[in-house]
């Protein structure tokens, strides 16, 4: 469900409210806090109303019921128990040091195992720490680990990235997790085979300037990561991705393939045709009717990250502000990462597509519904920083979309457009020398048609005047050439049956006339033909046929 903190705290107060009796009600009926021990109520909340404050008191009995019922129907509990590894041990913490750059592979590797009955690792499982964790955070953390164990034993606990956690916090963390163990080692022997499973993860690159793993040195474990493990991980990924009920058109991932919540659109540069699969998906949720037309603006919700380094805050703002209680379907959340992205976005994507939610500072938390589609669009550069991101964004199932050059299969819903097939047309038969004066673009295309389409769209590639053209500079020079050969059909003087023989040649040299506008127009290519002279564009053989 989507939520907050915030939810939590106003339930709450509301259940305060309608069960005991405010301080004017109590003076109306003779009723004072003192008339009752005092130990049985705890001051929650002030709320302000127009003419006076009024303190709100609970009685510490109910809060707590209240607390325990809402811990009894958290979804967060296994039904099955989490291993660690073999190298690992029960009740003590694990210090593994990796290359940063394999830190998030591990951290799956802990969690997708071949069992089917296990989920993706929830929210509270795993604490990715940076400089702005508090120690606040970290004491909580070590709460779940060690103060239940009872219930959290089924569970295995992960810290990312002990390194980033500043100096002042480290020491207070680790002092915190002293108290706690202690705590832990007096329990009742009854709660003793309920043994604990923490992680700790420290990049190696700066494993010496990490006050935590100099502190549990002696917990320091082996770690490996082969070939094999990368394929269980995307494997077994896909697998928890896709529920095991059958999809409705209340759900938003029913226009997916392989029936994933997640899907990822990439390509090794900009204008690769991306979009192009974006527009598709929302026009597969119209066809299949998960929403209305009416309804397309909120059922796909665009979130941005843009930058050097991606924020959590603002992703979680831009999600929870885009919050819709009001549509009774799954939502398309398109994740639209900027090329420019070079720092934090891997542990982001990780909690929103994998722990199921993003929080921000204030603790509002975003959590992801089991009906939401989320399809994340990202240009993966041979940059060194998105090694790590490269690796991670590639266990999902993903898309990879090509330069035109390079493939036609990202195209297929473009080479039957209208658009690209009379663009083929003319410049087929404008190559082959064939006689255009008599010449008009088909009004359909059949599916036999279509594959002559696919197997000649090289001629588009040919005459486009690049020669590594993007999807983007392809689809405008299509577009501008089509333009002018709609009007060059529509057009009288370029009908033989009007004019003449006195005209014959003449629609031949306004289509290649329109060809070099189209060139000039649609793609950078004066670039191309820069201090070659004017002869060089002047000679296109426009009068050859005179």
């Amino acid at each position: 469900k989507q939520s907050s903190h915030g939810n939590i705290i106003e339930r709450l107060q509301y259940i305060i409210e309608s069960k005991n009796p405010s301080k004017r009600e109590r003076s109306k009926t003779g009723l004072s806090p003192q008339d009752e021990p005092q130990e049985r109520f705890l001051p929650m909340s002030i709320s302000h109303t127009k003419d006076t404050s009024i303190e709100v008191y609970a009685n510490i009995n109910r809060l707590c019921d209240f607390l325990e019922k809402i811990s009894k129907s958290n979804s967060s509990k296994l039904n099955g128990e989490r291993k660690l590894p073999d190298s690992m041990k029960l009740g003590v913490p694990n210090l593994v040091v990796i290359p940063s750059d394999n830190i998030l592979q591990f951290v799956l590797s802990l969690y997708l195992t071949d069992d089917d009955n296990l989920p993706l690792p929830f929210y509270h499982e795993i604490l990715f720490c940076t400089v702005q964790t508090t120690i606040e955070e970290v004491d909580i953390f070590w709460r779940r680990v060690m103060m239940n164990p009872q219930t959290s034993h089924r569970n295995l606990f992960c810290m990312v990235n002990i390194e980033s956690l500043k100096y002042e916090v480290a020491v207070r963390a680790f002092a915190e997790f002293k108290d706690k163990s202690t705590c832990d080692k007096v329990r009742n022997k009854e709660a003793e085979k309920y043994l604990y499973k923490l992680v700790l993860i420290c990049a190696k690159e700066k494993e010496r300037f990490s006050y935590l793993a100099a502190a549990f040195e002696d917990f320091k474990r082996s770690n490996i990561i082969t070939n094999d493990t990368t394929v269980n991980i995307k494997t077994n990924l896909t697998k928890k991705l896709s529920l095991s009920r059958k999809p409705t058109k209340q759900d938003a991932w029913i226009i997916d393939n392989g029936k994933s919540r997640v899907k990822v659109v990439a390509s090794n540069s900009v204008g690769a045709g991306k979009s192009l699969y974006i527009n598709k998906f929302k026009s597969d949720m119209l066809k299949m009717g998960v929403v209305r037309q009416d309804e397309m603006d909120q059922a796909v919700v665009t979130v941005c990250i843009h930058g050097k380094q991606a924020s959590e805050e603002d992703i979680t703002d831009q999600l929870l502000r885009n919050r819709l209680t009001s549509l009774e379907h799954g939502v398309m959340f398109h994740v639209d990462v900027a090329s420019t992205i070079q720092l934090g976005l891997s542990p982001i994507l990780f909690k929103l597509l994998i722990l199921g939610g993003v929080c921000n500072s204030s603790g509002k938390l975003w959590l992801c519904r089991n009906t939401d589609y989320y399809v994340v669009e990202i240009t993966l550069t041979l940059n060194p920083n998105h090694i790590e991101l490269d690796q991670f964004v590639r266990n999902f199932p993903i898309i990879n979309c090509l330069q035109p050059n390079d493939t036609l299969k990202t195209t297929l819903m473009t080479i039957a457009d209208e658009q690209f097939r009379r663009v083929n047309d003319y410049l087929k038969r404008l190559q082959t020398g064939e006689n255009l004066d008599t010449f008009l673009g088909e009004q359909q295309v059949t599916q036999k048609q279509n594959k002559i389409i696919k197997d000649n769209i090289n001629y588009t590639l040919q005459h486009c005047g690049i020669d590594q053209p993007s999807w983007c500079e392809l689809r405008n020079f299509v577009n501008f050439l089509n333009n002018q050969l709609t009007d060059c059909d529509n057009s009288n003087f370029c009908k033989t049956g009007l004019m003449g023989e006195d005209w014959r040649g003449f629609k031949s040299f306004v289509i290649k006339l329109m060809l070099q506008m189209s060139k000039d127009f649609g793609t950078p290519s004066l670039r191309k033909y820069s201090g070659q002279g004017t002869h060089d564009i002047i000679n296109i053989q426009l009068f050859n046929e005179r």
